[in-house]
């Protein structure tokens, strides 16, 4: 199954039309626009002498509507592969970020992508590093731009959004209504200055229904570390937030006392930036997988 990038949207709405439904345990390709809806093509011009839309950012390819999610239940998504076109693009914005303050003007680089790297400032070669930045289902309530992140996910930035990861996401309408975009050819942690190497892809997403599990945040897992993450209005926020969270995860789930769990967690355990630039902030707290499976942990 797959879904062109004509299918775009540009909030998280219960009222968007799926574009497609399938059944718990299908896989889907989605084609996805970069997070500047694939404007962006002439070199050497600022972004305000674009026709760039600032209302069009982060484009979500979707939704998809999953047979039998209802509110309460969870959706495991696995990202099973992702691709690139051959292109990316990279803005240097005024104003946003940690250090957008040293700049008056919003400028952008293209980085031509050929095999497994990119084309940076000064033929400076680099790895491509895929990652997903935008993957959420539809919130209860109001619409949310799909710039925005929160307990539906959304805009997390995070960089272990990768292939072989699977995030886990509460789901809050019938159908969950999930979708896909603001793919990233490489990201730091914190992208610091509002842009990752922005990238047109192709990602290609297995969904599994969760009658019998119960979340109340997005939760990530990847082959090494089991991950609880957390937005906030503020990085202190969201650092207690996915602590604390881990600290209750792993009380409930394993056979240890609840002082011991805290000292593992300060023993093995990180605590990490995702990103800083959007009005929510998102931080991740992590466990080695193998620590916790062999102290009788299951997810």
């Amino acid at each position: 199954m797959f879904i062109s990038d004509d299918h775009i949207f540009y909030e998280f709405s219960k009222d968007n039309k799926p574009v497609l439904t399938i059944r718990s345990g299908d896989t889907v390709e989605f084609e996805t626009k970069d997070c500047l809806s694939n404007v962006l093509e002439e070199e050497g011009r600022r972004l305000e002498e674009t026709s760039f839309d600032k209302d069009k950012v982060n484009p979500a390819t979707g939704p998809v509507y999953i047979e039998g999610a209802l509110p309460g239940d969870t959706l495991e998504i696995k990202i099973e592969k992702i691709r690139f076109k051959d292109r990316a693009v990279i803005t240097c914005q005024a104003e946003y970020g940690v250090i957008g303050k040293y700049f008056t003007e919003t400028t952008y680089r293209i980085t031509p992508i050929e095999g497994d790297e990119l084309t940076f400032a000064n033929r400076l070669k680099l790895k491509l590093d895929p990652m997903v930045g935008v993957l959420g289902v539809t919130p209860e309530g109001d619409p949310v731009p799909t710039g925005m992140l929160g307990r539906f996910g959304g805009n997390m930035d995070n960089t272990m959004m990768r292939e072989g990861a699977t995030l886990f996401l509460p789901v809050f309408v019938e159908g969950a209504l999930a979708a896909v975009g603001d793919v990233h050819a490489r990201m730091g942690d914190g992208e610091i200055n509002c842009s990752a190497i922005e990238a047109p892809a192709f990602v290609t997403l297995t969904f599994k229904v969760r009658k019998d599990l119960k979340i109340q945040n997005p939760i990530l897992v990847t082959n090494e570390h089991f991950c609880t993450i957390s937005s906030e209005e503020s990085l202190d926020c969201a650092a207690d937030t996915c602590v604390d969270e881990m600290a209750l995860i792993l009380k409930d789930r394993m056979d240890m006392a609840f002082d011991d769990i805290s000292m593992l967690m300060s023993a093995v355990g990180h605590l990490q930036i995702c990103q800083t630039v959007s009005p929510l902030k998102t931080a991740r707290y992590l466990m080695p997988l193998d620590v916790l499976k062999s102290c009788g942990f299951s997810f």
